[in-house]
């Protein structure tokens, strides 16, 4: 296995990553890489190498070595739009670290990726994100998802409005456990606060 634990990232250093057989070894030195280009250890040239490397390692045929590169650019501000972008339309397991942290992703990205997957994983990811728009909030909740929902309705950076609220509201009223969940996140609208009070009261 190629050490690039302790030399600077050469051109040799990427072929032989390349051809690296083992999926386990590409996946550790691919989180090596991408650890060393979100610290801001590389120079220039070697930053700009290291993206190349991350364009090739995300149509790697092993997803353990996708993952890998996913948890560590996930958090990154730097890494160039159309590498977080392939990853946030990847497998789950991959996808999910980007989608929940990654502040590459603009609104339209999201908004494109919750309308276009069924997969739980993927929308509770976006549901858990630092900031969550009620654009993307009511996109979510129109998964009808009880998953889904009872992330967003625990993140406190999501915009509930009553609007939207109300707009699925049959759906939320259905799962006792997201009516919990409100109640738990409180600061509500009084029009909400009062729709639970009447599911509760007719219980």
């Amino acid at each position: 296995m190629v050490d690039l634990l302790t030399m600077h990232l050469t051109q040799l250093d990427a072929k032989s990553l390349m051809e690296e057989p083992s999926p386990e070894a590409r996946g550790l030195l691919a989180s090596k890489i991408a650890k060393d280009y979100c610290d801001g250890n590389f120079n220039t040239v070697e930053a700009d190498l290291a993206t190349d490397i991350f364009r090739i390692l995300s149509r790697d045929v092993e997803i353990h070595v996708r993952h890998a590169l996913a948890e560590e650019l996930a958090h990154s501000p730097d890494v160039p739009h159309d590498i977080i972008r392939r990853l946030a339309g990847d497998e789950p397991e991959v996808a999910a670290p980007v989608l929940e942290f990654s502040s590459v992703l603009t609104e339209d990205d999201l908004v494109a990726i919750v309308k276009s997957t069924r997969e739980a994983a993927k929308l509770c990811a976006v549901a858990r994100r630092e900031t969550v728009s009620g654009t993307l909030a009511g996109l979510l909740l129109e998964s009808r998802q009880e998953s889904v929902a009872k992330e967003l309705f625990r993140n406190n950076g999501a915009t509930l409005e009553e609007r939207l609220l109300s707009r699925s509201w049959d759906f939320i009223a259905s799962a006792p456990g997201l009516l919990e969940t409100l109640v738990h996140r409180g600061g509500l609208p009084l029009a909400v606060a009062e729709k639970i009070y009447a599911v509760v009261s007719d219980d």
